[in-house]
């Protein structure tokens, strides 16, 4: 079963693999800039997803749950949303099943935390969990191009384990072990 793991956003990462995979592949994709034109910008992804299928065999797609601040801007809001729509739309479609993974998940998954550690403020909150997405992916031989393949490959490792029992078993040694100061 190919599994395509997907981080929406206007400059996307993707990975691809199956429980039984040597590697996964993967990559990124920067969607157009389009300011308000939201169909402009939905058919650009539909034209890279629905190439990207025909090239490779795909059993399921899982993508990250769309989260948004509550100040995002409107424009932003209908693009983000207009993407997982649109990867439901042409998993339907084609008889492709899709899911969603809360962000929270994979990550205490792949980076043993949902979050950076409280002392991280602002920015570099993100910055920190996206070292990490990376980092992570470097202690599997993954070496990626920057953190939207880094955390398309968490997805797709946090999928695969939930997925099968097999792969789960087979990588269980790769996942980070993070324990509170007090613990003994």
């Amino acid at each position: 079963m190919n599994v395509l793991a997907l981080d929406l956003a206007t400059h996307l990462g993707w990975a691809i693999g199956s429980p039984g995979m040597n590697r996964p592949r993967w990559g990124s994709f920067k969607l157009p800039s389009t300011g308000d034109n939201i169909g402009r910008f939905t058919l650009a992804f539909s034209v890279w997803l629905t190439g990207f299928i025909a090239e490779e065999p795909v059993d399921r797609i899982v993508m990250e749950a769309t989260v948004l601040p509550d100040k995002t801007q409107r424009a932003t809001l209908l693009k983000l949303y207009g993407l997982a729509i649109k990867v439901s739309e042409i998993g339907e479609g084609i008889g492709i099943g899709v899911s969603e993974v809360r962000i929270q998940s994979w990550r205490k998954h792949f980076l043993g935390r949902a979050s950076a550690p409280p002392h991280f403020k602002g920015t570099d909150r993100r910055k920190w969990v996206k070292d990490q997405a990376i980092k992570s992916c470097a202690r599997r031989g993954w070496l990626t191009d920057d953190d939207n393949e880094a955390d398309a490959l968490g997805i797709l490792d946090y999928s695969l384990c939930m997925l099968s029992p097999s792969y789960r078993a087979r990588t269980f040694s790769l996942q980070p072990q993070f324990f509170d100061k007090g613990a003994a």
